[in-house]
């Protein structure tokens, strides 16, 4: 696979094979809140809910989003990890959800707890973007599909 240009030519790396995205986790104080605030907010499926409540999961297209609890994430990592805060500085990370009514989406998001950040705003490339951030402090992109 070539990615850039280096002094010397193309950089080359080597293609894994059979790798595919299928999964983004967040870690958050309550996952079966935040699964259930995602499908009520946005209309996505909630496709499993795990019966101690620590994990759940959303059927959002080919990648499915996750939300599993603080308490797992600290099992999971030596160490301490950043967790969302909605009163903090949004960590350098956003989900991006694309619709053609980016405004309704944001009105969703404010109605059911979040906070907006950014209004909807046509960028340079003529996509409409905005910035919201779910209860947990999640950031999250609402924006014009660019297909």
């Amino acid at each position: 696979m070539q990615i850039g240009r280096g002094s010397g030519g193309w950089l080359s790396y080597p293609t894994l094979m059979n790798l595919t995205f299928r999964y983004a986790i967040a870690y958050v104080p309550d996952a079966r809140a935040t699964v259930e605030w995602f499908a009520r907010t946005f209309g996505f499926e909630t496709r499993m809910v795990h019966e101690s409540g620590a994990y759940a999961e959303l059927e959002t297209g080919s990648t499915i989003l996750a939300f599993a609890s603080e308490s797992l994430g600290e099992g999971n990592f030596p160490g301490e990890f950043q967790r969302h805060r909605p009163d903090e500085a949004p960590l350098g990370t956003e989900l991006v959800f694309t619709t053609e009514d980016v405004q309704g989406a944001v009105d969703a998001v404010v109605r059911g707890g979040g906070t907006e950040i950014a209004p909807p705003t046509t960028k340079p490339w003529n996509q409409v973007v905005a910035y919201v951030r779910d209860p947990n402090g999640l950031l999250i992109e609402l924006a014009t599909p660019l297909d």
